[in-house]
């Protein structure tokens, strides 16, 4: 599971992994595999944020093939919708990530990512 924030850091929902190793996060490779989103904002008037309706908009698209990469330093998730809108997750080792749309090689930061590890999953 990782975390998506809006621009304001304030969460608005998750992007979950299936078909993926469960140590994906931490280990340097290459997978496939699905992904759904979560939309649950913290707060109500979250509801009309720009992110929160991208993410929202993916969660109704359903099931999304997802290409997840690792190299050690960064890990990197390209989700691709059944209609081909796709979604970008970076999330570096040490550091907030960010996550947002892509649209051919262009790509639109909608918030930040989170790296959830034991002590704050």
């Amino acid at each position: 599971m990782i975390p998506l924030q809006n621009n304001h850091q304030q969460h608005i929902g998750f992007l979950i992994p299936a078909g993926l190793p469960p140590d994906f996060i931490s280990s340097v490779g290459q997978w496939e595999g699905d992904c759904v989103f979560m939309a649950l904002p913290t707060k109500p008037e979250l509801f009309d944020d720009p992110a929160f309706r991208v993410l929202a908009d993916h969660k109704d698209a359903g099931e999304h093939r997802i290409v997840v990469s690792n190299d050690g330093a960064t890990l990197s998730v390209i989700a691709t919708a059944p209609t081909g809108a796709q979604l970008f997750v970076r999330l570096p080792a040490c550091a907030l990530g960010e996550w947002g749309t892509r649209v051919a090689t262009t790509d639109t930061q909608m918030g930040y990512a989170v790296r959830v590890t034991k002590r704050n999953a």
